[in-house]
């Protein structure tokens, strides 16, 4: 495995040094997502393989192939980062004209309507269990209920936040607006710091972070965005290690080590996605997007109209249930490897579209990355709704490099519409008030 881990290195290095040599910006995806991808890639199969940590999952020969795969997968997208923000020319336009853009009043309205919505799917579900102390006084707790539709409303929050973010005039924070932006985050916190979700805390912090430079043509420096990267990535895997130990009412003994997450067994990640790999090039029993499908046409469907969905999917589509590890036939592995897959594990963007398209793979993978980098230079040579489209799209890339892509596509399928017609209007309310005599007054104290 030592060749195929050595090349993602290099690929990963060279794509973010051409990011930095062209672009010059601390926030290009580059910079944002080939440090999750030298983690699963490169530092994960690294450590187990210094420690033995594949005996008794994984043959040597299993992990080489399997780099083979993900290095595939790692040239597709960074070819995609680089090709789509190619010829990207960053905006040379002062804060006061960002502030003008849009209508606050209407930025901030929408955001409170959305932040309710946010606020009331994810309480709903707290209480729907109980209360706070049932819900998370346990580990790896959460409200829930059996509504997908109300469960997946919590996600409008992560809109308000960034349109809040993004409507706040420049200077000190006052009291209303720290108040607002609490809430606003408050589900992705509580359900992150306190169910031990690296997931939520990610979206929590990073959204909003991103959006207050770019909407104002500022960038913090490469030292800060490494070392605040550094301490989010410590952060979540403390999180994600000491999960037993973290609910309402315990005292809080975080003494496991953050690197405990990455130990070996059939739950871990990397182990998961190279065995994956290897079963699904063994098999050649590849999905060709029918999950996908699944995920877009008939998950929308409530189950009050259509209880047997998933299991009519599977059988039309000829697949194993996607409400089980989103239809990855998790008894091949005991087949083919000799061990069950835990049920829950994620395989990563790259096992994920592998399963899908054999070696179409790298095509999607390179589209994917193309998406990231256009995003980014539509969002950094313009004040319009792209700015905030990626500054989404990226909050939600965790979910998309450390689990899968429907993990991040339907979160972000969920929160776009709402937030560009909610951007759309208020560039439409600013547009006719600047057509007004006293849009001049009004511009020079915005």
């Amino acid at each position: 495995m030592v060749i195929p881990t050595l090349l993602i290195a290099l690929i990963l290095a060279l794509t973010t040094v051409v990011a930095l040599i062209h672009h010059r910006d601390t926030f290009h995806p580059a910079l944002l997502i080939v440090p999750m991808l030298a983690f699963f890639y490169c530092y994960w199969p690294a450590m187990l393989e210094a420690t033995g940590g594949f005996y008794g999952y994984l043959w040597d020969e299993h992990v080489a192939r399997a780099q083979w795969i993900h290095l595939a997968g790692v040239l597709g997208i960074c070819a995609g980062l680089v090709i789509g923000s190619a010829g990207a020319v960053r905006s040379t336009a002062s804060p006061l004209a960002y502030s003008g853009y849009f209508d606050r009043k209407t930025l901030l309205w929408a955001s409170i309507i959305f932040g309710m919505l946010g606020l009331w799917s994810f309480s709903y579900q707290i209480v729907n269990v109980g209360g706070f102390s049932q819900a998370y006084g346990r580990a790896y707790g959460g409200g829930y209920i059996e509504s997908g539709y109300v469960r997946e409303i919590t996600v409008l929050a992560l809109p308000a936040l960034l349109l809040l973010t993004l409507g706040r005039r420049s200077g000190p924070m006052t009291l209303r607006e720290l108040g607002l932006m609490l809430a606003c985050a408050s589900p992705f916190l509580i359900h992150g710091l306190l169910g031990g979700r690296r997931g939520p805390t990610f979206v929590g912090l990073v959204g909003p972070v991103m959006v207050f430079y770019m909407s104002r043509n500022k960038r913090p420096r490469l030292a800060t965005v490494l070392a605040g990267g550094l301490l989010l990535g410590v952060l979540m895997l403390a999180l994600v290690s000491n999960r037993s130990r973290i609910y309402w009412g315990a005292d809080m003994d975080l003494d496991a080590s953050p690197t405990d997450y990455l130990r070996p067994g059939a739950g871990n990640d990397f182990i998961y996605a190279a065995g994956l790999a290897v079963v699904m090039d063994e098999t050649q029993d590849f999905a060709w997007g029918t999950n996908y499908l699944t995920m877009l046409f008939v998950r929308p469907i409530p189950r009050a109209i259509w209880p047997t969905k998933y299991e009519d999917a599977a059988r039309f589509f000829d697949r194993p249930n996607m409400e089980q590890n989103l239809g990855v036939d998790i008894q091949a592995f005991r087949y083919i490897l000799g061990w069950d897959a835990a049920v829950g594990a994620a395989p990563g963007v790259i096992g994920d579209m592998f399963r899908e398209f054999s070696w179409g793979m790298p095509l999607a993978m390179l589209t994917l990355g193309w998406f990231y980098g256009y995003a980014w230079r539509r969002g950094i040579g313009s004040q319009g709704a792209w700015l905030p489209v990626y500054c989404l799209l990226t909050s939600l890339s965790l979910y998309l490099i450390m689990q899968s892509l429907e993990a991040m596509l339907y979160r972000f399928l969920l929160a776009v519409p709402p937030m560009v017609l909610a951007l759309r209007l208020a560039r439409r309310t600013a547009v006719h008030a600047a057509a007004k005599p006293e849009s001049v007054e009004r511009l020079e104290n915005a």
